[in-house]
């Protein structure tokens, strides 16, 4: 229900939706369950859209949490977790850190071979904080392939 408010730009009723579905999460799941932290990550996408950056923060590193706890360090979970704060934090203008979390998104989705476009994906975000910054480092441009 919540990504349909969400898909129709409806964000209000969206984070409404969700937060009462995190309250049902959490008191059947707990709060170290996958689903919580899609929730908790959903929220963050929808908070983020509404220019709410420090909450959105606060539910990704939610979901951040969860995650590493649920699926270890190198899923693909994470990685798109790690990549989510970075444009948050690149919106704020905070491109050193997004760029922290951009590198360890990027290092996930490199050691997962069917996920190489993500690996794309962040190395443009990469690219646009740098552009953001005029940073004289370069965005990575080698994807590191399995063997």
């Amino acid at each position: 229900m919540g990504c349909v408010f969400q898909n129709r730009a409806k964000h209000t009723e969206a984070v409404k939706i969700y937060r009462k579905a995190l309250d049902i999460q959490l008191k059947i799941l707990g709060s170290h369950h996958k689903d919580v932290a899609d929730t908790y990550y959903a929220m963050g996408c929808v908070l983020e859209n509404q220019v709410k950056y420090k909450e959105a923060l606060n539910m990704h590193r939610q979901a951040l949490h969860i995650q590493l706890k649920v699926c270890g360090n190198r899923h693909q979970d994470v990685a798109y977790t790690y990549s989510k704060m970075g444009c948050v934090l690149e919106s704020q203008v905070k491109c050193k850190e997004a760029m922290d979390m951009y590198r360890k998104s990027l290092e996930i989705h490199s050691n997962i071979p069917e996920r190489r476009e993500d690996c794309a994906d962040t190395q443009y975000n990469m690219g646009k904080c740098i552009n953001e910054t005029k940073a004289t480092q370069k965005a990575p441009c080698h994807v590191p392939t399995s063997t």
